[in-house]
């Protein structure tokens, strides 16, 4: 619960973010846990509901609360892509490309499969197996951009390093972008989806080095086949490419989410 030697002062918006946001990441609020009501954290902070309301709206934007209508605000449980929206937000403006993307993902990626290789759990190979099946078997480009992004997600996942996991989420939104980049050229699709099974492949037999060198060749194939698409601003590929959708039933935005929530 709220520590009462944080209160019976005025506070600011920022003030009480921290404040909240400290308590939940110490486990002081725990997850599920529902917070105090808006016109009591108003007293207790001796602050307007105004600025109550805009600072738990900031919590829930960084993935630490979820607020329900009529319900009020809980804790949610850790999201390693909760910083996703922000960093990618903040690289916007420097024009990111995916050359930018591939030569961070072959860096981050290539330790994640190593580490399944090696710290795979027999739940883990199964997500993988059913996000690759889905890959395999999917009806349009933007269901294989989430089954894509599912299975490097499930990848990152069976590293069992928190880290590595909140590394790869924090960019999965740029990675769902370059997705549907190489998903909608059937000339990168045919050299790529063919390597997730190799990647799966050796993580099931715990090898590290041959999942590895699997994963660095899957990245090389967008290198080796982008043309200009390259060096280009990837939203703006993106975008071209979503627009060349026939029948699109989901933006980009929402793709991204379902592949998140999996």
């Amino acid at each position: 619960m709220i520590n009462a030697m944080d209160g019976g002062i005025r506070v600011n918006r920022e003030s009480l973010v921290r404040t909240l946001e400290r308590q939940i990441l110490a486990g002081t609020i725990g997850v599920g846990q529902s917070l105090p009501s808006e016109r009591r954290l108003a007293e207790h902070f001796n602050m307007s509901r105004t600025v109550v309301r805009e600072a738990l709206s900031v919590l829930a934007e960084r993935g630490l609360i979820e607020i329900a209508t009529g319900k009020g605000a809980y804790v949610r449980a850790a999201d390693p892509t909760a910083t996703a929206g922000v960093l990618v937000n903040s690289m916007r403006g420097r024009h990111v490309t995916a050359r930018h993307v591939i030569r961070g993902r072959k860096l981050l990626e290539s330790e994640t499969s190593w580490l399944a290789a090696e710290n795979r759990t027999d739940e883990d190979l199964a997500r993988m197996e059913r996000s690759l099946e889905s890959l395999e078997g999917g009806d349009s480009v933007l269901d294989r951009v989430r089954s894509d992004l599912e299975f490097h997600l499930a990848v990152a996942r069976s590293c069992h390093d928190p880290v590595l996991e909140a590394m790869f989420g924090s960019i999965s939104e740029l990675t769902a972008e370059l997705m549907l980049r190489s998903l909608s050229d059937t000339d990168v699709a045919a050299r790529g989806l063919p390597q997730h099974r190799q990647i799966l492949d050796a993580i099931r037999a715990n090898d590290p080095a041959a999942a590895r060198d699997a994963m660095v060749a899957h990245l090389n194939v967008a290198s080796e086949h982008y043309g200009a698409d390259l060096d280009r601003d990837l939203a703006i590929v993106a975008q071209r490419q979503l627009k060349g959708l026939e029948g699109a039933d989901h933006s980009l935005a929402e793709i991204f989410k379902l592949a998140m929530d999996a």
